[in-house]
């Protein structure tokens, strides 16, 4: 699976959506990850069809629908191949159930009414 890459992209096309969608046009850093994905295309179509929508992107008067196309295209691959377990192992939360020990405070007898 080619995650590097699609993580690359992904940082590519977050950057687009704060400088705008009219600075894609023939943008050399998102131009550059077309040859790998046309590549994966050949195999899988999703990136045949993620190249296609990064291609019209790139090449024409790119449009705030296309770079959302494409990001949406790119965040469904990277949500259906990501992992969501961190490899640790859950543990029992410890917790005391001593009571909080607000008489040995120097508030004054009001001051504690109000806390409580």
């Amino acid at each position: 699976m080619a995650l590097p890459l699609l993580n690359d992209l992904r940082n590519e096309l977050e950057r687009l959506y704060i400088a705008g969608s009219a600075l894609a046009l023939d943008d050399p850093r998102v131009k550059r990850h077309l040859p790998a994905l046309q590549k994966l295309g050949e195999r899988a179509p999703v990136f045949r069809n993620l190249a296609d929508r990064l291609a019209a992107l790139t090449e024409t008067e790119a449009s705030p629908e296309n770079l959302m196309e494409a990001g949406t295209m790119l965040y469904s691959i990277l949500y259906s191949q990501g992992r969501t377990d961190n490899g640790c192992t859950l543990k029992p939360f410890a917790y005391s159930e001593t009571p909080l020990a607000i008489t040995q405070t120097r508030f004054s007898q009001r001051d504690r009414k109000e806390i409580l």
